[in-house]
């Protein structure tokens, strides 16, 4: 693995002989066991919003209703109609109606990843954890904010520099057979990046494949077989195998056994962590299922409709936690023992839409401790201990500042 001075070294030889040069970049000094740090983070996607047709079509049935009747007048209603249909948009007041929405997936978000660490993000389906982590490496073009990888904010790199960075940075996708070539071997598809790089090629590659093959647990013959040849586990591991290929220092795993039987979502979790403990791998690992995160992760961030709601040590958020979306959450997780009776939340509302969300906080619809000021401010972050923050307005304690606690 390169270290983090020889990828700057690149970044910016390649910046320099750039047309803006290596002015261009933004640089930050990032603390010793920092690997990753997103600074205010937002993706918006652009929705359009069409011309009011509802009235316009009645209009137009009750002018052909017109029509079988009296011909002259109904052809004149018809007329009028799609002239009116046409015409308001750019005729005022109409044409300053706003052309297009935004659907605000990940709104703000802030977060650390601290080195050969595996940070859980966590939340209900339609939170915006898959969008966030394909915008945090840049699968996804951000609307605003910074990523910041070994100091640099690789949302101002150009695509060759980009590829650069792609190095260090890979995905494992939550569909394994979605994100894999059908037509592709194996092989085809592990050795793919060392063809993109210029890293390895011909008998080179090839025996790195057969040793990417044998390190995620699978056998050198099923190097030939196709992705439909392969059990749901046996994908998950190719899945890894390629993005392992690279030797990258940060990986993102999204929802890497969400698909897979209990048993075989046993073998991939020890394959992973296997894997972390050799190559000193940094994770962000996605995840609905809340027992496996508490035991899988050092730090947990609780996201709820693109926003942030309470972050920590796995200790802090399962067995302190603040927010009462989290606790909603937790309480949902089944326990194992019979004898045991857990309590759980169920939170009564419903989930606003991300394309026009209340003001203040996101979470007021559904929250038991809301209040007025809730629905006018954005929550200010209360922290609980160096590690431990929670965003909400009518929690109790905590301090403005993790710096209180140093």
């Amino acid at each position: 693995m390169s270290s983090d001075t020889s990828l700057k070294d690149k970044i910016l030889a390649q910046a320099g002989k750039g047309i803006l040069g290596s002015s261009r970049l933004r640089m930050k000094e990032m603390e010793k066991d920092v690997v990753l740090e997103i600074v205010n983070l937002r993706k918006f996607f652009e929705i359009p919003i069409p011309f009011e047709t509802t009235w316009f079509l009645i209009a137009f049935i009750s002018s052909l209703v017109v029509f079988a009747f009296q011909t002259m007048v109904g052809l004149i209603l018809m007329g009028a109609v799609i002239l009116a249909y046409f015409g308001l948009p750019y005729i005022p007041p109409f044409n300053k109606r706003p052309k297009i929405a935004y659907l605000k997936a990940v709104d703000g978000i802030a977060l650390k990843i601290k080195k050969g660490k595996i940070m859980g993000l966590v939340g209900e389906s339609g939170c915006g954890k898959s969008t966030a982590a394909k915008t945090i490496i840049r699968l996804l073009e951000p609307t605003s904010g910074a990523v910041y990888f070994q100091g640099i904010d690789i949302n101002r790199l150009t695509s060759e520099e980009m590829k650069e960075v792609r190095r260090h940075m890979q995905i494992v996708f939550q569909d394994p057979y979605a994100s894999l070539n059908p037509r592709a071997t194996a092989h085809d598809i592990i050795a793919e990046p060392f063809d993109i790089h210029g890293i390895a090629s011909g008998d080179e590659a090839s025996f790195r494949v057969l040793k990417l093959i044998k390190e995620v647990g699978l056998a050198p013959h099923h190097a030939y077989r196709y992705p439909h040849e392969f059990s749901g586990g046996q994908r998950q591991r190719l899945g890894i195998a390629r993005a392992l290929a690279l030797e990258p220092d940060f990986i993102v795993m999204d929802e890497p056994v969400s698909n897979l039987d209990v048993s075989v979502r046993a073998a991939i979790i020890q394959l992973i962590l296997d894997l972390q403990k050799k190559m000193g791998l940094t994770y962000l690992f996605i995840a609905h299922d809340l027992s496996l995160v508490k035991i899988l992760c050092d730090e947990v961030y609780v996201m709820y409709l693109g926003k942030i709601m309470e972050a920590g040590t796995s200790d802090d958020v399962f067995e302190d936690m603040k927010h009462p979306y989290t606790k909603a959450l937790i309480s949902a997780v089944p326990v194992a023992d019979p004898t045991k009776r857990s309590k759980k939340i169920f939170l009564q509302g419903e989930i606003p839409t991300p394309i026009n969300p209340p003001p203040g906080c996101k979470f007021q619809t559904r929250c038991p401790l809301v209040s007025d000021i809730c629905r006018v401010e954005d929550p200010p972050e209360k922290w609980y201990s160096k590690t431990h923050v929670c965003y909400c307005h009518n929690v109790e304690g905590g301090e403005d500042s993790s710096e209180a606690f140093y």
